[in-house]
């Protein structure tokens, strides 16, 4: 029972200290909603003009669905296209993520991941979110 608890206190600290780690792994956080509205906020400032409505409808649906695969495929494939969502993580006041992680993560790896989602070497998204959220956690 002890050392449940002990990984409970340490998957805890990790959360609080790895924004991205706690959006990952942490259902009882808010964190993973709050970056999937202000995503969609991006965007349609960005691009609300241009936007299909099955593409407003389909992002409004993954912001408001309870389900985290979708939710993590919009934040990793986000990250990938727009750099500028690269700052609800870093900013120059706070780090909300280990930075030489979370670098190395946007720069060698989800580039790879998102580019094998686009030419279809993953069966389903599950995959594509199972594997970068591997990535991510083992770095």
């Amino acid at each position: 029972m002890a050392m449940y608890q002990n990984m409970t206190h340490i998957e805890k600290n990790r959360c609080k200290s790895d924004k991205l780690y706690s959006c990952l792994i942490d259902t009882e956080s808010d964190n993973l909603e709050q970056v999937c509205s202000d995503i969609l906020i991006h965007l349609q400032n960005k691009f609300g003009g241009t936007m299909s409505p099955r593409l407003k409808r389909t992002l409004a649906e993954v912001v408001n669905t309870n389900d985290r695969v979708a939710k993590h495929a919009m934040l990793f494939f986000s990250l990938n296209e727009e750099k500028e969502l690269q700052q609800l993580f870093l900013s120059e006041t706070k780090q909300f993520v280990p930075p030489q992680k979370f670098t190395l993560f946007i720069n060698n790896e989800l580039p790879q991941l998102c580019e094998k989602l686009l030419i279809g070497s993953f069966t389903s998204l599950r995959g594509f979110v199972e594997d970068a959220r591997w990535v991510y956690m083992t770095l």
